[in-house]
């Protein structure tokens, strides 16, 4: 295994090979996991294309930069004010996806065959940090801590923005059985319904559809409404699949997002397992969910990524 510097379409980029698959992640673009290669040379990460990444800032818009890669979205996924009456964020923007995917990590190196990236937030007063390392089995071990450096409690959620290379017949392979209960967040082409639908989960719905010589496919997302039970989503092409591995009782809830294309024309297959649903603290709390870190504390979790060849699970 080895970490070390590199570079992404004239990007910064922090490099880890584990011997079965490489990574590459963009410390002064939110740390996003923007390349994961394995040994076959299969890219499994959605990429755009372009000589120049365009990466996010504070204030620019979210679908002019490019939409690839891993985000860590985080403390919101859709726009809002801080949910909080008087205090030190009273009147503060959580940012669309996150103020993370939008900062540039302020320590980001490579250190003794791993990776380091820490950002601390003036605005909202906490540091996001993540570790990268290899596992013994040729996976890498994403580990995140993310401290309240306030006397307040931070209401706040984390979901990992996982956006798939797009593979006509690429299933995502979840820990629900056909029937469980989803809601719909949107439906482009209104195929399932509207926001705010519940319906029964089909096995359609997370297959990537073919999208070649044919008009844009439909794009939408949804969330379970229950929490899972097992921290392992796999997105299954061909053979092989990428598993994408987790504590449950951290990030409890699952939404997808599938993009046959309909979505800036850029197919891509995207999980998100979360700490709180429906894109907003907010909205989470409408149904009486909410994800509180607490004066002075952190919150802590794992996420592990490999890829395997089907059945040697």
């Amino acid at each position: 295994m080895k970490a070390y510097f590199s570079e992404y379409r004239g990007a910064r980029a922090l490099a880890i090979d584990t011997g079965s698959i490489t990574l590459l992640f963009l410390p002064d673009n939110g740390g996003r996991l923007i390349s994961l290669i394995d040994r076959r040379g299969r890219e499994w990460m959605a990429s755009e294309t372009g000589e120049t990444y365009r990466g996010l800032t504070l204030d620019s818009v979210y679908i002019d930069a490019d939409v690839c890669g891993m985000d860590d979205m985080f403390p919101t996924i859709d726009p809002e004010t801080a949910p909080v009456k008087g205090g030190v964020r009273n009147g503060v923007l959580y940012n669309d996806h996150g103020e993370v995917a939008r900062s540039a990590y302020g320590i980001a190196r490579p250190d003794n065959d791993q990776l380091d990236m820490h950002f601390t937030s003036s605005r909202l007063l906490y540091r996001f940090s993540k570790n990268v390392t290899a596992t013994e089995d040729g996976g890498a071990l994403i580990h995140y801590e993310i401290e309240n450096l306030s006397a307040e409690p931070f209401p706040c959620l984390f979901a990992a923005h996982c956006m798939l290379a797009h593979a006509p017949g690429g299933e995502v392979i979840l820990p629900f059985a056909e029937g469980e209960p989803v809601e719909m967040c949107f439906d482009e082409d209104g195929e399932y319904g509207v926001r705010g639908d519940v319906l029964p989960l089909t096995r359609e719905m997370l297959i990537a559809r073919e999208t070649e010589d044919k008009p844009a496919g439909n794009a939408y997302k949804f969330y379970f409404r229950n929490k899972t039970k097992t921290g392992s989503i796999r997105y299954r092409v061909g053979d092989y699949e990428l598993a994408l591995e987790y504590d449950a009782e951290k990030l409890p809830y699952v939404g997808i997002w599938m993009n046959n294309g309909k979505f800036k024309d850029h197919p891509c297959v995207t999980p998100e397992p979360c700490s709180l649903p429906f894109d907003k603290v907010t909205e989470a709390g409408k149904r009486g969910l909410e994800a509180v870190i607490p004066p002075h504390g952190s919150f802590e979790f794992d996420l592990k990524l490999s890829v395997e060849a089907v059945g040697t699970r």
